[in-house]
């Protein structure tokens, strides 16, 4: 993605690509809207950023939870901030441990990528929490 180029890009249809990237192996299903698209479409680096988290946490609920099920919501939190909450179920006795949140790769991706990240486990799934500064 060329970064300088003035043209917007289509956060959903990004997103989009993941859905058909996934299929077969994880559903991933996307809630996003219009006001999200718009807002975030128009800030090429928020794109790419929000992209890159959204494509390493569905990476790691395949990866480290055989995740089948993925849902990823974008959401205005407030003026220029985008939340992204990445959930997938558990089954069975998961339970979100230390050796869960051991800082690799991902770690320092969302480190680097958002404002702010969390990874939590509500009930009978595992939340990844992030926001983002989208700069109009």
């Amino acid at each position: 993605m060329n970064l300088e180029s003035p043209v917007s890009v289509s956060l959903g249809e990004l997103l989009d690509d993941l859905i058909d990237f996934w299929a077969g192996v994880c559903k991933v299903d996307i809630r996003i809207t219009r006001e999200v698209d718009e807002i975030v479409s128009a800030d090429l680096i928020a794109t790419q950023c929000i992209i890159e988290v959204v494509r390493e946490s569905i990476s790691n609920a395949v990866k480290h939870d055989s995740a089948e099920n993925v849902t990823v919501t974008l959401t205005v939190s407030y003026a220029r901030a985008v939340d992204l909450l990445v959930s997938h179920p558990v089954t069975g006795d998961k339970v979100l441990s230390k050796s869960d949140s051991v800082v690799g790769f991902g770690s320092h991706l969302y480190d680097e990528l958002t404002l702010n990240w969390s990874l939590s486990q509500r009930d009978m799934s595992i939340d990844m929490y992030a926001t983002f500064l989208v700069l109009p």
